[in-house]
């Protein structure tokens, strides 16, 4: 049977050797340039795909071989497919091997002698192909992809953010105090009587009520810090209660410091009917003021933490937004060495250009209150776009909103966007302490506007009443002076000097008529800062950094959601003002 496979394989080996050599004289190849039929390869045109190059002879011997032999395999490849149909008797390369490897005949230049001729043929190293002994090896990705595949984990991360936490087998936890946490959570949100029975730094064991089945093990894997659910066992046959031994100030202070912190004055009471609202729980005064005192130094060291980190956070709004104008600056006491916090500013450049390239030249200016544990003012200034909707500007961290502050932060304003000595331009205003001389020192040119809604309020405190309110409308929206003389004569109907009531205001400030063309803009109170503001509102409770990097994520959205709702614009008007036009069209049969 052997003598019938070789000479099967001597006549394809000659079928397949007079074709090659036919092929190659038309493709112009010597015979001097070939070696058994096939192109003379050297050292210099086989690339050697080897990924460490060794000193030992005997591999690098093996992995030139194996290179030859696969460029070899390659040509021949090439050869079978340009013969197409016509060779469809020859035997496979493939074959060939396959057939060689059950009575193998080995060359005497495949074969290294490790010793004399007189040692023993079982001394003798044969170097076969990588691939027909299935090495481990291989430029192939997909050869062994379903060998390489890990095995799926049957493990999880708990989610701190859940509101009623799940448990499972096999759940890590980063670390004990996550765990302690999340039981603490359990117990209290499900209002079990959970409570622990181990306790320590590498598990935790907790069990429910006598006779419930409820059972929790978490313990370390190896050296990490990791915790994994070993037993847990979900089933409770017990019931309800409203005094949790979980529920210490501790994980109540935790968990209730989100509210805490926008509220840090909430008092004993006010605490207690928190936790007895929200939580089911009826906690004591005692415990209350141990809460209390819990939130009260975190946020303390909170707030210190993030004060000495300003001038980094601000030299990091600098790198990561050029051009960018960012100030803080602080007073050194006396004596002491401390830096005490004084003010900041930041206005981006994105806002700059925003407001220089497509805003209408009017400026909304306000000031609102911090909420947090550290008083303070914060002053923005606010745009209109053209779509008559907020574009922020500017804002700044004060301690006291007064003259000074405001004057500084005009400065600053001044100089970004620039306004000169802001002719052409107008601010809006509500009645702050010290801002209208500000205004005038620092933009003498400008045009000033008061909210009317401000000067109402102040008006109708002596003035009541929903008629008295719509005329106050009236004047104040006439479009043109006669017919705000004709609004005053109504109103002076609906009480003695209540007409030199409305006068004491400057009428020039908050009455359309005396308002200038040029702006483009004829609003009559200061409603974008105040959205501004309560748009902020959540920010405003936390400390300096955190609620600044808020207000920069809520502005630059904004900025990118506005932006892609231009592109749906149907033309070149902006919709709130077309709609605007469309209205006024309307009511032109009235003139």
């Amino acid at each position: 049977m052997d003598d019938v496979f070789a000479k099967d394989d001597r006549v394809a080996k000659e079928g397949n050797y007079e074709q090659e050599m036919d092929e190659l004289a038309e493709e112009g190849v010597n015979e001097e340039e070939m070696d058994d039929g096939l192109p003379q390869l050297t050292f210099d045109n086989v690339c050697v795909n080897v990924r460490i190059m060794t000193d030992d002879e005997d591999d690098e011997l093996q992995a030139a071989r194996t290179n030859v032999r696969k460029s070899k395999m390659g040509w021949m490849e090439k050869s079978d497919n340009r013969d197409g149909d016509a060779n469809e008797g020859h035997t496979n390369p493939y074959e060939t091997d396959i057939l060689d490897e059950e009575n193998p005949e080995v060359d005497e230049d495949d074969r290294v002698n490790s010793g004399s001729e007189e040692e023993d043929d079982s001394n003798d190293s044969v170097y076969y192909d990588s691939d027909d002994l299935g090495s481990f090896y291989s430029e192939s990705d997909e050869e062994y992809k379903g060998d390489a595949m890990r095995r799926p984990s049957n493990r999880f991360w708990y989610d701190p953010n859940t509101q009623v936490p799940i448990f499972g087998v096999e759940m890590i936890f980063k670390n004990i105090e996550e765990c302690r946490h999340a039981l603490s959570k359990y117990a209290t949100v499900k209002k079990l009587a959970v409570h622990f029975v181990k306790n320590d730094k590498s598990r935790v064991r907790a069990e429910c009520a006598v006779g419930c089945p409820w059972k929790f093990l978490a313990s370390k894997d190896g050296k990490e810090e990791n915790l994994i659910v070993k037993t847990y066992k979900g089933h409770h046959h017990c019931h309800i209660v409203n005094q949790n031994r979980m529920a210490t100030s501790k994980f109540l202070a935790k968990h209730l410091l989100t509210r805490l912190v926008s509220q840090p004055n909430m008092k004993q009471k006010d605490i207690k009917t928190l936790c007895r609202v929200d939580l089911k729980l009826n906690v004591s005064l005692t415990m209350c003021k141990n809460i209390k005192k819990r939130v009260f130094k975190d946020l303390q060291t909170l707030y210190t933490n993030e004060y000495s980190r300003l001038h980094n956070y601000v030299e990091e709004l600098k790198n990561s937004n050029p051009g960018t104008t960012c100030i803080v600056t602080a007073s050194r006491e006396t004596g002491v060495g401390l830096n005490h916090f004084v003010r900041f500013y930041v206005c981006f450049d994105a806002c700059k250009k925003g407001w220089l390239g497509g805003c209408r030249k009017i400026i909304g200016l306000d000031g609102c209150f911090l909420k947090g544990l550290c008083k303070g003012q914060l002053l923005c200034a606010v745009g209109r776009d053209g779509n008559n909707q907020i574009f922020p500007l500017a804002w700044a961290v004060v301690s006291v909103e007064n003259k000074f502050n405001w004057g500084w932060f005009l400065k600053c304003l001044k100089y970004d966007l620039p306004l000169g000595d802001g002719k052409g331009y107008t601010i809006i205003s509500d009645m702050q302490k010290g801002l209208e001389i500000a205004i005038e020192e620092q933009l003498p040119e400008i045009e000033h506007r008061m909210c009317a809604r401000h000067v109402y309020a102040s008006w109708a405190k002596k003035w009541k009443g929903e008629e008295r309110k719509i005329e106050f409308w009236k004047c104040a929206k006439s479009t043109y002076v006669e017919e705000l003389r004709k609004n005053l004569k109504l109103l002076e109907l609906m009480g003695d000097e209540i007409v030199q009531d409305f006068l004491d205001y400057d009428i020039e400030k908050f009455c359309k008529p005396y308002f200038r063309c040029d702006i483009k803009c004829d609003v009559i109170d200061n409603n974008l800062s105040e959205t501004f503001n309560g748009w902020i509102l959540e920010a405003r409770c936390k400390p300096i950094i955190s609620m600044l990097e808020d207000i920069r994520v809520q502005v630059m959205t904004r900025l990118h959601v506005k932006r892609r709702m231009c592109t749906t614009w149907i033309n070149d008007v902006a919709p709130r003002a077309m709609q605007k036009l469309e209205k006024n069209k309307n009511l032109s049969h009235i003139w």
